[in-house]
């Protein structure tokens, strides 16, 4: 890693890898081998998935909903 070992170095090296992935190339240029956008994320017909999805959702559980107003906060 090239960048600094701070927040912003961090941050940075993360977009220039997610956007090495979107272009299929490196900021120098050379290729990533790694799977492209258009690659990811296809949704398939599957008749075995759509079995397993049919399975569970006869297993439904009841799930009461948190009263009106109610919040979770997460930190």
């Amino acid at each position: 890693m090239d960048g600094e070992l701070n927040s912003p170095g961090i941050i940075a090296f993360f977009n220039d890898f997610r956007s090495a992935i979107a272009k299929g190339v490196f900021a120098d240029g050379s290729p990533t081998k790694l799977a492209q956008s258009d690659g990811l994320f296809k949704i398939v017909d599957d008749p075995t998935l759509a079995k397993y999805a049919a399975a569970e959702a006869g297993d439904a559980v009841n799930v009461r909903l948190p009263a009106e107003y109610s919040r979770a906060v997460y930190s």
